[in-house]
């Protein structure tokens, strides 16, 4: 960080900081944390685990300014965690850091992604893996985290269904063709 190592030592009392009610003061915080840079991590995650829910959002917000592998091995054990909603915002953060720093983590975040209990934790770590380049998921993650009817998966894997020209419900005789494929002369 812009810092230094002098001020690292202040990291654990700045991430304090971030829970507190007046949106200035973890604004504030935030923004020294990244000058600190990955020294604070640690002290970052070690928040989020324990925080109230309300001041989630910006304790992630801290760690992914801070950015790095760092940040990600940091927040790693937190996928465990027996609270979904810190899971949630652990797999958020995953996602934002990109597929560089969060490499280690893709395997925790793939079976958060398919065994997770709760839905929403199921979602955030697909579009998570998503974030990070991992295609496995992209047809899943539509819609409200359900799974997809039978038959919708192959079809959007393959390619096919409406709007393809010439299939079922998709699209027919459009401007200068006629519906017997010939062009109309204007």
């Amino acid at each position: 960080g812009q810092f230094g190592a002098a001020a690292a030592s202040h990291a654990g009392a700045l991430a304090e900081l971030l829970e507190d009610e007046d949106w200035q003061v973890p604004s504030a915080a935030s923004n020294a944390l990244k000058r600190i840079g990955h020294p604070a991590a640690p002290f970052c995650a070690e928040v989020l685990g324990r925080c109230d829910p309300v001041a989630r959002t910006g304790v992630v917000e801290a760690l992914i300014r801070i950015g790095g592998a760092e940040v990600a091995t940091a927040v790693a054990p937190l996928l465990t965690h027996e609270d979904p909603g810190v899971r949630r915002h652990v797999a958020e953060c995953l996602g934002a850091l990109g597929r560089e720093a969060a490499a280690e983590q893709v395997q925790a975040l793939s079976g958060l992604a398919s065994s997770d209990l709760d839905k929403e934790v199921r979602r955030k770590s697909k579009e998570a893996l998503m974030k990070l380049g991992v295609r496995t998921y992209i047809p899943e993650v539509l819609g409200s985290g359900d799974a997809l009817p039978p038959g919708m998966l192959a079809a959007m894997e393959s390619g096919k269904g409406k709007g393809e020209k010439g299939e079922k419900g998709g699209r027919r005789g459009g401007k200068g063709e006629r519906r017997d494929g010939e062009r109309e002369r204007g």
